[in-house]
């Protein structure tokens, strides 16, 4: 249409002609080059995440997290994964990490998607939905340690097997945390030792 209306209009038809090449080769060069230049980009990206997790700058840690739009993006995370080295060794050294888990190029989609809920809470996420992930004590200790620092206001954790020992590892981390509003517990393991040291950490955090 713009080459016949410039014709018509006694335009260059040389000029019109670059109008509609130009976009198109911009276009088809972005789509070519999208994937490399992410990929080139995912190393320095999850290292400055992984600072950011590290140093409790949850500021830093949510922007780099929301600008990368990570959450849902299961491929992206797949391959920042191994550069945030602060969340893997957080996640070893509480158990929560089985030997098959070590090996990330052959983590299952479903632990994928664990690691990657787990992982939003350190980014401060303010929706965080971790509901039926089965993550045990262990993965509880994980969660815990992130909420230390964590802006994340709702936290849903129901039908996890967490028993007491998380509820006391949650509890002690809920006691310098002002960030969050709603945790949900309903549908776990947790008797009266985890529901006290629940209680006593509300208390105390007023």
């Amino acid at each position: 249409m713009s080459v016949l209306f410039l014709t018509i209009e006694g335009g260059s038809f040389f000029i019109a002609a670059l109008n509609l090449v130009v976009p198109s080769v911009q276009i088809a060069l972005t789509c070519f080059l999208f994937k490399p230049m992410r990929a080139a980009a995912i190393p320095a990206l999850g290292k400055r995440l992984s600072r950011a997790m590290k140093s409790g700058n949850i500021v830093a840690a949510k922007a780099l997290w929301e600008e990368a739009e990570i959450t849902g993006d299961r491929q992206l995370f797949q391959l920042i994964l191994p550069h945030l080295t602060f969340f893997l060794a957080t996640v070893q050294s509480c158990g929560f990490m089985s030997e098959e888990m070590k090996d990330l190029e052959k983590l299952s989609d479903e632990e994928l998607d664990t690691l990657q809920c787990i992982a939003s809470v350190f980014a401060g996420e303010a929706l965080c939905d971790l509901s039926d992930l089965k993550i045990g004590d262990s993965g509880a200790k994980v969660v815990a340690e992130a909420l230390k620092s964590s802006t994340t206001r709702f936290l849903n954790l129901y039908n996890n097997d967490i028993g007491d020992e998380g509820a006391e590892a949650l509890a002690a981390s809920l006691k310098s945390n002002g960030s969050l509003q709603t945790l949900w517990l309903h549908s776990n393991n947790i008797g009266d030792r985890g529901a006290e040291a629940l209680a006593a950490s509300l208390k105390s955090n007023g």
